[in-house]
């Protein structure tokens, strides 16, 4: 599972554009590691 967060509207989101601005450009790849119950973001 990848997460992508808009760096304009501070938002995350799992499809390629921010459905807010509906920019592309301001997205940034984030990881999902799910480790037991916590989850941790990776860059």
């Amino acid at each position: 599972m990848k997460l992508k967060k808009c760096k304009k509207c501070n938002i995350y989101t799992l499809k390629d554009e921010c459905p807010q601005c509906k920019e592309k450009s301001t997205l940034a790849g984030y990881k999902f590691i799910k480790k037991s119950t916590n989850y941790s973001f990776l860059t």
